[in-house]
């Protein structure tokens, strides 16, 4: 499930300069990446994330 998330978030096709495609990881915003950490972390684990605000940022930051 975490490979699909990843897969369909985070890759897309560019050309390079001989014309052939290749699949480049790229993130277009910390909100996105955050969010899908996040929902990893809550459907995979048992870790409890608090909704206060504020605290979801410094709990996430512990993680890492």
């Amino acid at each position: 499930m975490a490979k699909a998330i990843v897969g369909a978030s985070y890759y897309r096709k560019e050309k390079t300069s001989d014309g052939k495609e290749r699949l480049v990881f790229h993130v277009d915003s910390v909100a996105k990446y955050m969010l899908t950490c996040m929902s990893i972390i809550k459907l995979f684990t048992t870790i409890e994330c608090s909704s206060n605000e504020g605290k979801t940022l410094d709990e996430f930051n512990l993680l890492n």
